[in-house]
């Protein structure tokens, strides 16, 4: 399978491990450790997928995930969110704005490729609940 996502996310250790996960799942990934660039990248590129973690200096990914959802350029884009430090409210919000999906850190290592896949897969946003 080969597939375009994008993951924006500052903490380089956290987007080197997704990377590797998702590569060595047979998936075509770029990192963004910038996210006042990503916004723009993610207009050139026009992944299937981006991973948004949501505390990130510069744009937080609530705003980012925003204004993706605002445009209609990428509102198609499936957005899911990752972090490891957002509460029920942030979460809640997120897929009020479009998110299809919120994956907590640390990563479930089992299970985060075969997440990844079935959101790529989907055509639409999950209307399931996130995973608490």
């Amino acid at each position: 399978m080969n597939s375009n996502i994008i993951i924006v996310d500052d903490d380089p250790l956290v987007g080197l491990v997704a990377g590797q996960m998702l590569v060595g799942s047979g998936f075509d990934i770029q990192l963004i450790s910038d996210s006042l660039t990503a916004e723009e990248i993610i207009r050139r590129e026009k992944p299937r997928l981006v991973l948004l973690d949501i505390c990130m200096p510069g744009m937080d990914g609530i705003t980012l995930c925003q204004k993706l959802k605002a445009s209609p350029e990428t509102q198609g884009i499936t957005v899911a969110a990752i972090s490891g430090r957002a509460k029920s409210a942030v979460k809640a919000k997120m897929l009020e704005l479009g998110a299809a999906d919120f994956i907590d850190k640390p990563f479930e290592l089992n299970d985060f490729p075969g997440r990844i896949a079935r959101l790529m897969a989907s055509d639409s946003p999950s209307t399931q609940p996130p995973r608490e």
